[in-house]
């Protein structure tokens, strides 16, 4: 048996060998597992990255595709059409491609396939006719057909633009091929490092000629519609006018929380609210756009547009109230704002009817050309109010008699809300016109004179007969920009509100 002393090497090697630490073939297993690990990482944060901006890329163009129709929507039938015949294009994946060589035609299937005439300035419609836009004496036709290229944050490309006619649809018997349009908006993604998985998107819609009468549905000759629709322009001139007054210089913004007897004012002062017309806005299409807001600073470039109104801040959501702080009138006004005048702007009419003194119910639209301030992408909200302003004088035993102003708001939709909310996550950042339609509960006159003799002593009679008025604010909880533009009193850039009533009905002398 061996000694303690001749075992004590063998043991001391042993646990040598054991404590010699990791081998290099270890090492080298371990360097390839963490390798491996790195790899499956990255590849995993480079896929994130991709599919992060293949979905940024996605919604960007579908916003911006629905953007153009909708703007393109908003054209009247007539100027719907191109501004000049686009260009053939043999470049592979290019829309351009479905053009043809003349530039007459283009495919409406992605194929090639299904060639349409073209509607563009010169051209002709399928009936032989010239097309109703860019020719002398007629509007301009209102669409670029581009190669034009875009750029919102990392994603960019080019949108381009056709309109062709596709035929007479098959359910509209005597209808005309001329009475349909077909429009088509695509947009080609520039190539990217990180690349998309959809570069190229397209969106295509019919608008139909809204005057067209199919054989199969004719109409009374003596009466072309089942309403009858009164028209108001928006203009830029003070209702203590009676006519337009074209605008010729840039100025402060016009306050509009008085009476028309106010004049035109700006500043704190309460002025006159602008007029609305029945007769449309004339001039030439390159009429300027006018400053209506020099007393707004904002960040745009060249100038300056339009009729800058600031969101509300004190007052979350819809925010007008009829009051009667500038006893005693009671007019839509808002509380605890700063700078009212910049945050409300009110249109007025002339005075109208009885019929519309009794008026109860009409469907209405605002028609309104508006933009985001500098093209900036933006959410924004704005908030329309119609309602019946009514001059009422108030008689008290021994007193001389005094007038007030009463405005009486429409309801909305069937409800009791008294204003239409218009909203859009990314507000146009072109000059776009939105429409903004309602239904309208409005009391009478006489109803309204009913309430008023409940709450003021006196003997309260009307003076003259009601206006109908419209006003707009711009929320401040659902507008995330510094401003909102609109436009109006300008030949192309035409605002304008319709009144919608029962055939025979008629706010404005019917026409013949």
């Amino acid at each position: 048996m061996a000694s303690m002393s001749q075992r004590w090497p063998a043991l001391t090697r042993s646990r040598s060998r054991e404590e010699a630490g990791i081998s290099i073939v270890e090492v080298l297993i371990a360097a390839i597992v963490l390798t491996l690990s790195a790899l499956a990482v990255l590849t995993l944060a480079s896929s994130a990255t991709r599919n992060t901006f293949r979905s940024e890329q996605s919604q960007v163009v579908v916003n911006r595709l629905q953007d153009e129709l909708e703007h393109i929507r908003q054209l009247p039938y007539a100027e719907v059409a191109l501004t000049a015949p686009p260009q053939h294009s043999g470049e592979v994946g290019s829309p351009a491609q479905r053009v043809s060589t003349d530039g007459t035609q283009f495919a409406l299937s992605r194929t090639g396939s299904s060639p349409k005439r073209l509607a563009y300035a010169g051209g002709l419609t399928p009936d032989g006719e010239a097309v109703g836009c860019g020719a002398t004496g007629q509007p301009s036709c209102g669409i670029d057909p581009g190669p034009q290229s875009f750029q919102s944050g990392d994603v960019s490309g080019k949108i381009y633009r056709y309109v062709a006619y596709p035929g007479v649809p098959a359910d509209c018997t005597g209808c005309s091929a001329d009475d349909l349009k077909r429009v088509v908006v695509a947009i080609r993604l520039d190539s990217t490092a990180a690349g998309g998985s959809r570069t190229y998107q397209e969106l295509q819609s019919n608008v139909a000629n809204p005057d067209a009468v199919p054989s199969s549905n004719p109409v009374d000759p003596t009466q072309t519609t089942d309403h009858q629709i009164a028209t108001f322009s928006l203009t830029d001139t003070p209702c203590n006018n009676t006519s337009r007054v074209p605008p010729t210089t840039n100025h402060f913004t016009h306050n509009t929380r008085g009476t028309c007897e106010n004049g035109g004012q700006t500043g704190e002062m309460r002025g006159a609210p602008d007029l609305m017309l029945t007769d449309r806005e004339t001039g030439s299409d390159s009429d300027p756009t006018y400053d209506y807001s020099q007393d707004v600073t904002r960040d745009e470039s060249p100038s300056p547009y339009g009729l800058a109104m600031l969101p509300t801040q004190s007052t979350p959501d819809c925010a007008l109230q009829v009051l009667s702080g500038n006893a005693p009138n009671q007019m839509l006004d808002l509380p605890l704002e700063s700078n009212r005048q910049l945050k409300t702007h009110t249109w007025l009419s002339n005075e109208l009817n009885s019929t519309f003194a009794g008026l109860e119910a009409a469907d209405s639209t605002l028609e309104l050309w508006t933009k985001s301030v500098g093209g900036t992408a933006y959410q924004g909200e704005i908030c329309v109010y119609v309602f019946k302003r009514i001059t009422v004088s108030q008689q008290l035993p021994g007193l001389p008699a005094t007038n007030l102003v009463v405005d009486d708001p429409a309801l909305i939709d069937n409800s009791v809300r008294m204003y239409q909310p218009y909203s859009k996550l990314t507000w146009p950042q072109q000059w776009t016109r939105i429409s903004v339609p309602m239904h309208l509960q409005m009391n009478t006159v006489t109803s309204v004179l009913n309430r008023l003799g409940s709450q003021l002593p006196g003997t309260l009679v009307t003076v003259g007969q009601p206006r109908l008025g419209v006003a707009i604010t711009v929320d401040g909880s659902g507008t995330s920009g510094e401003a909102l533009e609109f436009m109006y009193d300008h030949a192309t850039l035409d605002s304008r509100f319709e009144l919608d009533t029962p055939r025979g009905i008629c706010v404005v002398p019917c026409g013949p």
